[in-house]
């Protein structure tokens, strides 16, 4: 309906005078749309504490030491080894 100052009620629009555009909304899961993405992240960094992060940085930082002798080493380069590396 076109409200004017003549019809405060609407009066019904000309054909063939008017575009009507309906924007092609995004449906689906919401997880995938972008904001309940940032939603939930954000959601987790204010809900973990600190000492939680401590620990997952504990856990998934430390770098994996890799360790290797060859078919010639002595079992005292093995022994060695292994206590380098801090079994």
């Amino acid at each position: 309906l076109l409200i004017s100052d003549s019809a405060p009620s609407g009066e019904p629009l000309e054909p063939y005078k008017f575009m009507v555009h309906t924007p092609r909304s995004k449906s689906g899961i919401v997880w995938r749309n972008g904001l309940a993405r940032l939603v939930a992240v954000m959601y987790m960094l204010k809900s973990f504490t600190v000492r939680d992060w401590w620990a997952f940085a504990e856990v998934f930082g430390i770098p994996v030491r890799v360790g290797k002798y060859g078919p010639n080493a002595s079992t005292e380069d093995i022994s060695t080894l292994v206590n380098a590396i801090g079994r």
